[in-house]
């Protein structure tokens, strides 16, 4: 091959290069692109503007009038229980131990514990990174779903946001296929988990908004080994 063959196949090479390069940035553009810094560490604070408040507004009160209205749902279908002949000591223990366990398990657990500081700390940072986002429109629209960790988030919590949320959908329509009353005890149960887990949520906002501070982010160190939160870019 000539040496006049060979530049012009390299012209050519990095002329598909350049086209590549400048595909990969326009679909970036598309998605919300957060910068962490803003966002993680000693960057994270709460909103300082009347546009950081409202998208925290936003963000909080879908995800709040959510849970208040899984709360209505499951709570009306179990309190059929009340119509059907008197439950047996067998049919009491069992309601027992699905209140108990939900309580435990969801309200404590998985509420208390992780899910809601996690999520108002999301809802209560998301503006800090909107100042400065090529996507801070479309992530302010999508800010919910940011608080949740449906995008912008770990490896571990993108995983968990794209499994745990379905399978509680599947977890409540296989509930409704139950006999009665065993449907409705499980639908208590839930109604009890949710009901407090509703109430964690709402406590660790009125801790953030009194002292100022934000929840801590104790699942970081868990994600990844510790490393901060990827951009999807």
């Amino acid at each position: 091959v000539s040496h006049r063959s060979r530049i012009r196949i390299k012209n050519s090479e990095a002329g598909r290069g350049r086209h590549a390069a400048r595909g990969l940035a326009m679909a970036s553009i598309s998605l919300p692109t957060l910068p962490w810094h803003d966002v993680r560490g000693d960057g994270a604070e709460m909103p300082r503007s009347c546009l950081g408040w409202l998208v925290f507004a936003w963000a909080w009160g879908f995800i709040f009038l959510l849970l208040v209205g899984a709360t209505h749902g499951v709570t009306f279908v179990g309190l059929r229980l009340r119509n059907q002949p008197g439950p047996n000591a067998w049919q009491w223990l069992l309601l027992v131990i699905s209140v108990s366990f939900f309580v435990y398990v969801e309200a404590l657990q998985g509420f208390h514990r992780r899910w809601s500081p996690w999520v108002v700390r999301r809802c209560l940072i998301l503006h800090g990174a909107l100042r400065r986002s090529p996507g801070s429109l479309l992530a302010a629209i999508l800010a919910p779903f940011f608080a949740m960790g449906f995008f912008c988030a770990s490896r571990r919590r993108l995983v968990m946001a794209y499994t745990l949320y379905p399978a509680i959908v599947l977890l409540i329509v296989l509930v409704k296929h139950l006999p009665s009353p065993y449907h409705e005890i499980v639908d208590l149960g839930v109604a009890a988990g949710i009901g407090l887990g509703t109430l964690t949520f709402v406590y660790h906002l009125v801790v953030a908004l009194k002292t100022q501070t934000l929840p801590p982010d104790d699942g970081a160190r868990h994600d990844d080994g510790g490393l901060a939160e990827p951009m999807l870019a």
